[in-house]
């Protein structure tokens, strides 16, 4: 039987007990916004992790098996110039995805080296380098898809998809970092080409390049230009 005297020890236990069911609430509610803070802050490495296992080994392997046959196909046989012009994109295009895939291994080495760097006793680290991204062969690629990108304009302008040829000419050139040669070829793309479905990205493009060198009245035009096509992937 419940006595009389014991009730306000009860009712302070359980008060008690309220609370720190309050607390835990606070406790989880903390716990998860930290949880959510390392969720953002591990997503670029996140991003790249689903980048690595999208360009996996398997798939490098046969991405090279597949440059190799190319190669061999457009030194050995005489082929008409469509069909000619249609193996270069395909062997560009390859070159591209193996320039993503050498970046995200690069990436990667990078992290590591940066964090033995980070954890370093200070004294140490003052006398120590901070490491840099090394992106020797993921831009040896690109240079290669440039390569291809630059045969395609050159030798088969009739190609239904100089265009596009065009276009990922520039992109890669900015990729790498020449940024006035991409801001040529995207201009070239945008007079010579004005029906393209690659023209507004283009107009973006170029917005993006007078956006960084501080130049806003013509940044402004070019994504003015770009907003105009309403059916674009990037609006």
């Amino acid at each position: 039987m419940l006595h009389i005297k014991r009730l306000p020890t009860i009712l302070l236990a359980l008060a008690i007990g309220l609370g720190g069911i309050g607390l835990a609430d606070d406790g989880f509610a903390q716990s998860r916004k930290e949880e959510r803070k390392r969720e953002i802050l591990d997503y670029k490495a996140y991003e790249r992790e689903q980048s690595r296992e999208l360009y996996g080994e398997l798939a490098n392997q046969k991405r090279q098996e597949a440059i190799d046959q190319l190669k061999e196909i457009l030194s050995t046989q005489r082929l008409p110039p469509d069909t000619k012009a249609e193996m270069y994109m395909r062997l560009a295009e390859l070159y591209f995805e193996q320039s993503k895939y050498e970046y995200n291994i690069e990436m990667e080495d990078y992290d590591e080296r940066y964090e033995e760097w980070f954890n370093l006793d200070d004294e140490v680290q003052k006398k120590t380098e901070q490491p840099r991204v090394i992106t020797t062969r993921s831009t040896a690629y690109a240079k290669k898809a440039i390569e291809n990108y630059r045969n395609i304009l050159q030798n088969y302008p009739s190609y239904p998809r100089v265009d596009e040829a065009l276009f990922f000419l520039a992109f890669m050139l900015n990729d790498i970092g020449e940024e006035k040669d991409a801001l040529d070829m995207y201009n070239k793309l945008v007079k010579t080409y004005p029906d393209s479905q690659f023209v507004p990205d283009a107009y973006n493009a170029i917005g993006e390049y007078y956006f960084n060198n501080n130049n806003a009245y013509k940044a402004l035009q070019a994504y003015k230009r770009a907003a105009a096509y309403k059916d674009s992937k990037i609006y």
